[in-house]
């Protein structure tokens, strides 16, 4: 066979497996997916039908795939039409599964009438809960008494603090986490631990006094322990 018959039996080839692929391979497509009670709308690029919006319980939806297309945005929009006048305004929450709380990403002020509109490129549990203004206490005892229940070998640590909003929605504290490790440098193990503390605290919880149950959680991030023994928070 002489050079131009190979040259033209790989073109011929290649053109084939990109015929193939194309026909085969499925493209993002721009979708739209709406809840059941048509409270959660979700448009994005996605690929085939694989994407769902799951009501799971009363203003609370799991949206799957977990992750949208790269350099993808999804966007969410919540009716809120519906919301009942008696409760607190609402608020977006997500739930983060590494840390079991719900996470506020939408505050009532950052919501302009009746839909609530998000931008996520991670997708999974929201939920629209009534918005809780807490005046929280101090956690440092909590976080000193959870550092004594560290694992052997622990080279690092993350504490996370969240209160019950009601029903168990545990929602978490902003800007009370606390990451620590060996000589106040966090490192990564080679697997994780989780331990946990709780107590109740009389609070103001939406400016009325209220008794308020309080959850610590940790992950620990186990490895070959600290050449000084010690953990502490970052420096």
């Amino acid at each position: 066979m002489n050079k131009l018959s190979i040259y033209f039996s790989v073109l011929a080839l290649f053109s084939f497996a990109l015929f193939f692929y194309v026909m085969t391979v499925k493209t993002p497509e721009q979708q739209r997916i709406v809840s059941d009670d048509n409270i959660l709308s979700v448009d994005g690029f996605f690929i085939g039908d694989n994407v769902s919006v799951e009501k799971i319980a009363d203003w609370q939806y799991l949206v799957t795939p977990i992750s949208v297309m790269p350099n993808q945005t999804a966007i969410l929009s919540f009716d809120l039409s519906s919301w009942p006048e008696e409760k607190s305004p609402p608020a977006i929450y997500y739930f983060d599964d590494q840390i079991s709380m719900w996470e506020l990403i939408l505050s009532p002020n950052d919501i302009r009438g009746d839909i609530a509109i998000i931008q996520r490129n991670k997708l999974g549990k929201f939920a629209v809960h009534q918005y809780m203004d807490i005046k929280a206490p101090d956690f440092i005892s909590q976080y000193d008494a959870l550092l004594k229940m560290a694992p052997k070998n622990t080279v690092a640590y993350q504490f996370d603090t969240g209160f019950n909003a009601g029903d168990d929605f545990f929602i978490k504290i902003a800007n009370d986490e606390q990451k620590g490790g060996c000589g106040g440098i966090f490192l990564k193990g080679n697997k994780m631990q989780k331990s946990e503390l709780q107590n109740t605290a009389h609070v103001l919880l939406n400016d009325i006094q209220s008794e308020v149950l309080f959850v610590y959680r940790a992950i620990w991030y186990v490895g070959d322990g600290c050449e000084n023994g010690e953990i502490s928070p970052l420096e």
